[in-house]
């Protein structure tokens, strides 16, 4: 049966049934945390805002922000890994985008402080 989840990255074609993936993809949740949220909402530019069933593929994060945990598939016996993110995880790649939207936008600097001359 075909996934029912959809990528939420514009351009994105993880989890369409007609786009074969090359390997196994995992669909992560946004953060509850409102910082990491508008990281993340941020760094995707999209017009809307994620709803609770948006996901972001796995296809979007650099390896650092991933943790391998071995669960025990039931199927055979053996053991299989499951993927989980950091708690630091922000999607940071995106392959798709046009070369004005694929560089991440830079934080301001804080403002300098100026003194007043007497």
């Amino acid at each position: 049966m075909p996934s029912k989840v959809q990528c939420y990255v514009p351009g994105c074609r993880s989890g369409i049934p007609s786009e074969k993936p090359n390997g196994h993809l995992s669909f992560f949740k946004f953060p509850r945390d409102e910082k990491r949220l508008k990281e993340w909402t941020r760094n995707i530019r999209r017009d809307k805002e994620p709803n609770k069933h948006d996901r972001v593929c796995s296809k979007h994060f650099a390896d650092r922000f991933f943790k391998r945990q071995c669960i025990k598939a039931q199927d055979n016996g053996g053991k299989q890994q499951r993927a989980t993110l950091t708690n630091d995880a922000v999607a940071t790649i995106f392959p798709g985008y046009p070369s004005y939207l694929a560089d991440l936008p830079t934080p301001r600097k804080p403002p300098r402080k100026r003194f007043l001359e007497k």
